[in-house]
């Protein structure tokens, strides 16, 4: 017969009786025994599992983080070593450089600004023009690129392009911030139209409001990239002694010359020649390896850039 505990009158504290503090320390016994046990035991399978599974992560993150570094420093030694190289004269090399981590880092200004620079300095005016016109699209308030353009034209022998006021007004702002502000305005224009039909009569009117500036912009945007488009299939004549044929082939007729940095635009491709025709309507073909389109394929990140800044080295007023 189980007893149970009772009360002393002269003290608040409960009385245990000799069979409660049996049972009690039996369960302090069992208690320790399953500790040591479970202490003694190897590890299970899912433990082991777990384990596995944070180093693996652990070591993805390591290698992660060691290759972005080494990515992010190659760019930044390459350009130092690119600058060294034209400091001490040796624009060959410079342009080496400066081409490596365009194809590695994809365009941005700075770096074609500095690599027109070493083209310059090293003779070849037409890729010169042809780097600060790529700049240009990126950086087109940028002063002294727009300067060593000029300088670079006029050692060339080749005129500016006449612009009318609307293409200067379509060029006021690059190709990635056109494309940014028209998908911008047409997600406004869709989430304004979507959300408006939910919206109570009396709010409408400011939805309406919204849709319309959105569309404006949207609209604008649209007008600057027609007016730009030809644009997009300008190339520049990098070759020292270019000649234009009448075929596809580098056995046909000579058309007529071209001169190194001169402007054309590229009508149509047949295996490794370009159709080009120039500003004053002439038409041949030459190989693809003798002009440099503005607007490169997007496989290189145009625009997408390393955020290295210039050296800002212009060439000399000869």
């Amino acid at each position: 017969m189980k007893t149970q505990a009772t009360r002393d009158p002269t003290t608040t504290r409960p009385r245990v009786s000799l069979e409660q503090k049996v049972k009690l320390l039996v369960r302090k016994a069992r208690a320790a025994e399953r500790r040591r046990k479970h202490e003694s035991k190897p590890p299970c399978r899912s433990e082991l599992c777990g384990m596995r599974t944070w180093l693996l992560m652990f070591g993805f993150l390591a290698a992660f983080i060691f290759s972005f570094g080494a990515q992010a420093m190659t760019p930044r030694l390459t350009f130092e070593q690119a600058n060294a190289a034209f400091a001490a004269g040796d624009f060959r090399a410079a342009i080496q450089e400066y081409e490596a981590i365009l194809e590695q880092d994809g365009f941005s200004a700075p770096i074609l600004f500095n690599l027109g620079n070493a083209c310059y300095r090293d003779g070849q005016f037409g890729a010169a023009i042809l780097n600060y016109e790529r700049a240009q699209v990126l950086a087109p308030h940028d002063r002294a690129i727009a300067a060593n353009l000029r300088l670079a034209r006029k050692k060339a022998g080749v005129p500016a392009p006449a612009l009318s006021e609307v293409e200067k007004a379509a060029r006021a702002l690059g190709p990635n911030t056109l494309a940014w502000g028209g998908s911008i305005a047409l997600a406004v224009v869709c989430l304004a139209v979507g959300v408006g039909r939910f919206l109570p009569r009396s709010s409408r009117a400011e939805t309406k409001t919204i849709t319309g500036v959105a569309a404006v912009m949207l609209l604008l945007v649209a007008t600057a990239f027609a007016i730009r488009w030809p644009e997009f299939h300008r190339a520049i004549v990098v070759g020292m002694k270019v000649q234009a044929r009448i075929t596809p082939a580098s056995t046909a007729a000579e058309s007529f010359a071209l001169k190194s940095g001169e402007p054309v635009t590229v009508a149509k491709a047949y295996g490794q020649f370009i159709l080009v025709r120039t500003l004053d309507g002439r038409s041949g073909w030459v190989s693809e390896k003798e002009i440099g389109t503005v607007f490169k394929a997007a496989s290189n990140s145009f625009g997408r850039g390393s955020p290295i800044h210039s050296i800002n080295v212009q060439p000399s007023g000869e």
